[in-house]
């Protein structure tokens, strides 16, 4: 019983913050200002994680629309749609997103899809936030108003993928590997640009091609298998 007491009177000590006895036999406030139990987390610490947050969700996904497909690192974004592969790096403030002018490779295509490209990337520059809307990735700046669809993984059919083929890309340009790989059924993208790593998605496509181009022929490549 007298240790029920003593328990009692130390838990009440603890909970309403005051000495149990002072000199004169009454109770006085502690003086001490109490340590929270929890630590508050604060507004750049919420900020920091939310931006993590956000980038882990854009990373998971392959976004993709009508024209082409955009991917993201934790630093750096590629896109591509009709012709070249453009990538920058990326910058996030909770919704606020800045993209950086991307470096294209130099692939010629028809000049409708060239167009395109150039306006890519004129839109690119121009977005100024992001967000998440019914599964759609909706970033905006102005008048530019860019949506992409979330897909975990490029669905590939493996009885379209070619595994025998024998095709030698080294030596060929560009253009020649590109063609040379669609007429093989297989995916193809570039790598690296003269020692330089592009940003690529992080899918896996069975019988994808990554070459590595330098004065934009082929000298490396790798197959997915």
């Amino acid at each position: 019983m007298k240790k029920n007491i003593i328990l009692g009177s130390l838990m009440l000590t603890l909970l309403v913050g005051v000495s149990p006895v002072s000199a004169d036999g009454g109770m006085n406030p502690i003086q001490a200002t109490p340590t929270p139990a929890v630590e508050v987390v604060t507004t750049s610490t919420f900020d920091m994680l939310l931006n993590q947050i956000i980038s882990e969700v854009l990373q998971i996904f392959t976004w993709t629309n009508d024209d082409g497909a955009i991917s993201f690192t934790d630093s750096n974004y590629s896109v591509q749609y009709d012709c070249n592969t453009m990538s920058g790096t990326y910058e996030i403030d909770r919704s606020a997103v800045d993209f950086s002018t991307p470096a294209a490779t130099k692939m010629a295509c028809e000049h409708d899809a060239m167009d395109a490209d150039q306006q890519l990337a004129e839109d690119l520059v121009a977005i100024t936030q992001l967000t998440f809307k019914d599964g759609m990735l909706v970033m905006t700046g102005g008048d530019t108003e860019l949506t992409f669809a979330a897909s975990l993984v490029a669905e590939e059919d493996e009885s379209t993928a070619d595994e025998t083929d024998t095709t030698d890309y080294v030596g060929m340009t560009v253009d020649e590997a590109q063609a040379a790989a669609e007429a093989n059924g297989v995916a193809f993208r570039v790598g690296t640009i003269d020692g330089e790593a592009q940003a690529v998605t992080a899918d896996y496509v069975i019988g994808r091609i990554t070459a590595e181009i330098e004065d934009d022929v082929v000298v490396a490549y790798t197959v997915e298998n």
